[in-house]
């Protein structure tokens, strides 16, 4: 992982329930990163689209959820940075970085 990169809640997850609404922030190299999808994921019946919902990152990184079930949850992004500066066969064009954040409820 990129030093300072990754979804750290906003929320104390500990503390979470069925219908509250979470906060995250999603950082690259310690800088928020703004217009970010994240995908976030919680267990149970149903096929999987069924239980996705979608967010996005508002320009300081942030960006919230209400919980749907009782989880447990697996929050994902994929960042893809453009590479500059590189040539020949090797070159890279895009870097990419995986981020995920899973949590549960407490009973």
């Amino acid at each position: 992982m990129v030093h300072g990169s990754g979804a750290t809640p906003d929320t104390d997850l500990t503390r979470a329930h069925v219908a509250d609404e979470v906060g995250f922030r999603v950082l690259l190299k310690g800088e928020p990163v703004p217009g970010t999808q994240v995908s976030i994921y919680s267990a149970g019946n149903g096929d999987i689209k069924s239980r996705r919902q979608l967010a996005r990152t508002a320009v300081d990184g942030r960006g919230h959820v209400a919980l749907k079930g009782n989880g447990p949850y697996l929050l994902t992004t994929t960042l893809m940075v453009r590479r500059q500066g590189e040539t020949g066969p090797e070159a890279v064009d895009w870097e990419s970085y995986w981020v995920s954040l899973t949590f549960a409820l407490s009973p």
